[in-house]
């Protein structure tokens, strides 16, 4: 029997106040327990780098998401490409400086709703 392991709702010490869990320890645990993929929604994507380098280092898939804030509930967004993930990028940028409202979130997600996967 073949056992699939992946998570895709983790959150790291990137999203400041709401996880202790670091990259390299959160790598060094699906490596030993033979995760295949694994997936980080942080509040912003400044872990991008480091978290596509991990995954280069122990050869396990990246997913890549953004948790928004949008009329008081968060929704995940995820990068299901390259174009995805550069439509993620903007949308991180426009919510450093901005609240997510319903016409700036269809905005993105209708621009590049074939590369962006959302959950609310």
């Amino acid at each position: 029997m073949v056992s699939i392991k992946e998570n895709i709702f983790i959150k790291t010490d990137y999203s400041l106040l709401k996880s202790l869990i670091k990259l390299d320890d959160l790598f060094l645990y699906a490596s030993k327990n033979n995760y295949k993929t694994l997936g980080v929604i942080d509040d912003n994507l400044s872990y991008v780098a480091e978290f596509m380098n991990l995954s280069l280092k122990y050869n396990i898939k990246p997913v890549i998401g953004l948790t928004a804030s949008f009329n008081d509930k968060d929704i995940i967004i995820y990068a299901k490409n390259y174009e995805g993930l550069k439509g993620l990028y903007k949308l991180n940028h426009y919510c450093l400086d901005n609240p997510l409202n319903i016409i700036e979130l269809t905005k993105y997600i209708l621009k590049a709703y074939i590369n962006l996967i959302t959950f609310a």
